[in-house]
């Protein structure tokens, strides 16, 4: 059986932390490997200066194998088995939190623990009823310990101090205030809740209550805990109530309805590179009929304004400069053409060096929506 290098090292590594300074590993080797109820356990052989030993994982354990009980790989095998299952059977009928979690509602986990211990003990229909009995003083002491936590509606009273159902309502408003999503969590918590009582008050009373009707009333009564117990805690710890809403994206729609890629709106209260850079030079050439309207630009220019900025070489062209109207960051860049006997409108002004929004980097603007 292959031993592959991570897991050997990872043996190594345990085999030394629980042996005498000192102690040095000459071989370990994985001699079988084996699954017990879906878990997969490695049995190893490890020689030391302390001896030789079996190393079974899962979780991992070490048995001696020059001395009774363990001479055989079976038999450290068969130990160990039993050694995990006692363990897990223990640990089922634990809180499965630890910590803050645990101490936040701390009565409550102590009296899911002891209908734990009642269920493991539990043979007839009144045994598990009384299972249901603390199972509901469990969530009862849940609601009394976050109590004080939830917010009663202005000229509303609050409920009794056993009213488990009204004060689920308001600790699932406590426990998501406000976020985009509070509607679902809310909505899931305070279900989840309402349907567990009823399922533990039914076992409360029902005579012909069986193990597995304990078993899944004990289980959902930890779900409630483990869950509603950890949306408060994050709520009282000063995690935002409120996710920062995301940048919202305009989306826009062909006439078949087919959805086009995003494109992003620039704040009308502030113009772009190229509209300020139009600004600037055409700000001592504007006609008094010209109108600079917030995000807009419409200059016309006869040639006597045009300066330096056009070559009038050409007695034949009558030249005139037009630049249409820009709408900042949204519309689609127009086209800044120089018109005359031998050129066209088309004619791009980047063709003419120095003439207005040669540099402006108009054709650098962002295409609008739907193109």
């Amino acid at each position: 059986m292959k031993s592959p290098p991570h897991q050997r090292r990872e043996i190594v590594e345990y085999f030394i932390g629980q042996s005498p300074e000192g102690t040095t590993v000459h071989h370990a080797e994985k001699v079988a490997s084996e699954r017990v109820y879906g878990m997969k356990h490695d049995v190893w052989d490890v020689d030391s200066s302390d001896g030789r030993w079996w190393v079974i994982t899962n979780p991992t354990n070490l048995y001696p194998q020059e001395t009774v009980p363990t001479p055989s790989m079976d038999a450290a095998f068969a130990l160990h088995i039993g050694v995990v299952a006692r363990m897990l059977a223990h640990q089922y009928y634990e809180a499965p939190v630890d910590d803050a979690p645990r101490d936040y509602v701390a009565k409550a986990w102590r009296r899911y623990e002891q209908a734990g211990e009642a269920l493991n003990e539990a043979v007839e229909a009144e045994d598990f009823q009384a299972v249901g009995m603390r199972l509901r003083e469990s969530l009862i002491s849940f609601v009394q310990e976050r109590a004080g936590g939830a917010t009663v509606p202005e000229g509303a009273d609050p409920p009794r101090r056993s009213d488990f159902k009204g004060w689920n309502e308001l600790l699932a408003e406590t426990a998501s205030p406000g976020r985009p999503s509070g509607a679902e969590v809310r909505n899931y918590l305070s279900t989840m809740a309402r349907e567990t009582w009823d399922l533990v008050s039914w076992l409360t009373h029902a005579a012909n209550a069986t193990r597995a009707d304990a078993e899944t009333a004990f289980k959902a009564t930890e779900n409630v805990l483990a869950t509603f117990a950890l949306s408060l805690l994050r709520v009282a710890q000063g995690e935002p109530s409120a996710a920062r809403p995301a940048a919202r994206t305009r989306w826009s729609s062909s006439t078949s309805g087919t959805r086009k890629a995003p494109c992003w709106t620039r704040p009308s209260s502030s113009a772009s590179p190229a509209v300020r850079r139009l600004r600037a030079s055409l700000a001592d050439a504007r006609a008094p009929d010209d109108r600079l309207l917030g995000d807009r630009v419409d200059a016309r220019l006869d040639p006597a304004r045009l300066g330096g900025l056009v070559d009038q070489r050409d007695a034949r062209a009558t030249p005139r400069v037009t630049v249409a109207k820009v709408r900042v960051g949204v519309r689609r860049p127009q086209r800044v053409g120089l018109r005359g006997p031998a050129e066209s409108n088309a004619e791009v002004v980047d063709r003419v060096p120095g003439a207005p929004g040669h540099d402006a980097g108009l054709g650098h603007l962002a295409p609008p929506c739907g193109y």
